[in-house]
């Protein structure tokens, strides 16, 4: 347990790793400790300078409002700096422009399936702040269909 303000005692916050098909995409998960089926929960896609503190403070602090939130690290294994040690935003621009929806999406979904896994008797919203709201955007009409297909095969699974 991560605990870097007074409301981690509601909130269970850690690294994590989710699997998927392309392979193991660490993240950050912020949770309310008495999490069930029903708790909410949010993808939140980071911002230029990374996961960090920053970024960790505020999965905790919907997490202490009761939402489960990941954040995928979309830089894995790009060799990006590390966001608590450099506050620079330009040591982050190469690395940022290397991030498409087609490298992006995938790690998205892999984090809602995460959650609707873990959740499974709610819905998963997307929130992003400075370049995380343009790939956490439902701009992203792929994305957004992608979702909702995945949704609709949820729910057919679920009434069958």
């Amino acid at each position: 347990m991560i605990r870097e303000n007074s409301y981690t005692d509601e909130v269970v916050a850690k690294q994590m790793v989710i699997e998927r098909d392309g392979g193991p995409l660490p993240a950050y998960c912020a949770t309310p400790r008495n999490a069930t089926a029903e708790t909410r929960s949010i993808v939140m896609a980071m911002h230029i300078t990374g996961i960090d503190s920053q970024q960790r403070d505020t999965a905790r602090r919907f997490a202490s409002e009761g939402f489960t939130t990941v954040i995928p690290d979309l830089y894995a294994g790009s060799g990006a700096p590390d966001g608590d040690i450099e506050s620079d935003y330009r040591a982050f621009l190469a690395f940022a422009k290397q991030l498409t929806f087609e490298t992006v999406d995938p790690a998205i979904l892999a984090t809602s399936d995460w959650l609707r896994a873990n959740h499974p008797r709610t819905g998963t919203a997307i929130v992003g702040f400075c370049m995380g709201r343009h790939h956490g955007s439902p701009k992203s009409a792929r994305l957004r269909r992608r979702l909702r297909r995945r949704r609709n095969m949820v729910r057919k699974r679920e009434r069958h």
